[in-house]
Parts: structure tokens; sequence; C-alpha cells
């Protein structure tokens, strides 16, 4: 069965507002890097540095303006229901905040290299204060009121006409999955979700937010987030050479695997989040092998497996995941550690 979401604008929008943030780039300390484009910090600076962005060069940035204010109007919205919006989120930091936001009607007080490192009043955004993950800067052209319902044209507040990602990436970033404490707040978080009660006495339980995409490469996405219980971690940490700790360290892993494989049998079928943009049971080990999915098909088929083999892995992922967790779990060989765990504590 094919399955295909594709993001689609049924909006008519001017070429010149369509295109005028494509020469946009964003500034991180001393690095660089177009719309779409990437920034690796290997050098636990990203705390340190100043983030900005600088939407033209020095020669064009009149006419940035300018197109921004006469694309928005030939694509039928008066400058002033338009802003200019940037975007700071952290999947890891589970931020999510607004570093600026201006009218078009106010665009002749944009500086052309506008710093977005700090709040109003001095202090860092949270989503630029991690030296372990990275971020997402994303600019858009968004209705800031809304209007009354047009044909082909946007009405509803903050929905967006235009747009450009900047990301951030560091180091730790190609790390499969990240344990997070998983605590009484968390657990009163889950349960408001699903309106249930449920959550009390679960041990771990992997996320996949909104940043997460499993079949794209591991440079350019968010992974998994694993919750534990914050109890369980620092017994972990307290006891990290004790036989039962590394047994607890693989079982986590295996969770985590089930769990994406599970998740990407579901996307799959269609039932996946909105957003994905391919026909998941159509792609090849080879279109996947950067990516979470390709290694864990890489992990399961084994280290001399020819791509028809992986494939046929990655195949039974999609069909089948109770057979495909079932042999992750003998390739992660749990039921040694078992035994082993056994014998160490007679």
């Amino acid at each position: 069965m094919s399955s295909e979401t594709r993001e689609f604008r049924p909006y008519k929008i001017d070429s010149k507002l369509t295109g005028a943030l494509s020469g946009s780039s964003f500034r991180f300390g001393n690095q660089v890097c177009q719309g779409e484009g990437s920034i690796l910090v290997d050098d636990r600076t990203f705390s340190q540095r100043t983030a900005s962005i600088i939407w033209a060069d020095e020669d064009c940035f009149e006419q940035f303006k300018l197109n921004l204010r006469i694309g928005s109007t030939d694509s039928g919205y008066d400058p002033s229901l338009l802003a200019l919006v940037v975007i700071i989120r952290s999947g890891y930091l589970k931020s999510h905040q607004v570093a600026l936001k201006i009218p078009l009607s106010e665009i002749d007080d944009l500086e052309r290299v506008t710093p977005i490192t700090t709040t109003a009043s001095g202090e860092r955004w949270t989503a630029l204060d991690s030296d372990t993950h990275g971020t997402f800067v994303e600019a858009y052209v968004a209705l800031a009121k809304a209007r009354s319902p047009k044909p082909l044209s946007a009405w509803r507040k903050s929905t967006w006409l235009v747009k450009t990602t900047f990301r951030v990436r560091c180091e730790a970033d190609n790390a499969l999955f990240r344990p997070m404490p998983l605590d009484d707040a968390k657990r009163e978080e889950l349960n408001r979700r699903d309106n249930v009660k449920l959550y009390g006495g679960t041990m771990f339980f992997v996320e996949f937010d909104s940043g997460c995409d499993l079949t794209a490469d591991l440079s350019d996405t968010e992974v998994p987030i694993l919750w534990v219980d914050e109890k369980l971690l620092t017994t972990l940490d307290q006891h990290r050479a004790s036989p039962a700790a590394a047994l607890i360290q693989l079982q986590m892993v295996l969770h985590l695997i089930t769990s994406v494989v599970y998740e990407f049998a579901r996307q799959a079928t269609g039932s996946g989040p909105e957003g994905v943009a391919v026909e998941l049971d159509t792609l090849t080990y080879k279109e996947l092998s950067g990516s979470l999915i390709g290694r864990i098909a890489r992990m399961i088929a084994g280290p001399k497996a020819t791509p028809e083999q992986r494939d046929e892995v990655l195949n039974k992922m999609r069909t089948n995941p109770l057979t495909a967790t079932a042999w992750v779990e003998s390739q992660v060989d749990l039921r040694s550690s078992l035994m082993a765990s056994f014998i160490s504590s007679t």
C-alpha cells in the first residue's frame, strides 16, 4: 500500500514574496549558513555563541524590504496583516520561542543583521542554551491577524505564507537516542494528554517530537526521546559498573529500537503524523542508510549483509514489526546478558 503526505499550501502568493527569504542567512558565532542549511558546533561553545539573521546582502537589503511589501500587496494582503517572524525551537529542551515579530508595514525598522541571541530583557533564549543538542531557527512571513475566510487565501492567524529554516547541530546530535528523566511532572503531562491516570508506574517511554524524522539523515533531524524513570537513572549512575546496570541499559536500547520500528510501521501504513513527505513503503535501504531506520536495518541484517538482504529487513520492519523486533533482540543478544546477570548474582 502506498502512503504519501505532502505539504500543500493552497494560497496564491506572488513570486516576489515567495522568493523574499531565499537570500537570507543565519550567523552563529563565526559560522554562517544559508536557508535550509546547517551549522555544526563541535567545540562545546554552543551556549556562548551569538546568533543573528542576515536578511540580505548590503546592496540588496532595500530590495528585500520592497519585495516583502509589494509581494504582500500583490498577493492580496495588506502589509499590516502580515508579519516577519523568527522562531527558535528545541525538541530536546521542549522550547518554542518567538525571537522576532515585526509587521511588514513596519519593515523599514528592521535591521539588516538582526540579533536574536537574547530576549528584550537580556536573557538568552532557552533553545540556545544547550551544549549537547542543537536547535532550529525558522523565519516566516505569517498572518499576524485573523481575517474573513476567502478561497485560496490564508485567513487564520499565524498561517505562514513563506518560510525558511536554519539548523544548528552539535556533535552529540548524532547519538541514536537521548535518555531523559521521567519524573512526576512528565507523568502528569502524559496523563493529561491522554486523559488517563495510567503512567504512574511507567519505567520507559519513547516520544517522537515534531523535529524527529525517522527517514531523514541523522545529521538533519532530531532523535527520539527515551524517558526513563528518574530514580532508575540515578541508581544506574550510582551502579554503572554492575551487571544489573549493563542489563538495564541494554533493555533501554531495546525499548527505544522496538518503539522506532513500530512507529516506522505505523507511518508506512499512512497513520503517521502530518508532514511525512515520502512514500515509506517504497524507500530502499540505500535511500535510508544514513537515517535512524537505516541504522537499525543495518544492525538487524548484520555488517556483512548485502543491500538486498538489508532491503528485506527493511520491508519486514514495515510489514511485520513483531518479527523485526524479535530479530533486534537476537542481534543485541539479550539472552546472554540475562543469563550472565543470574550467574553474577549467585
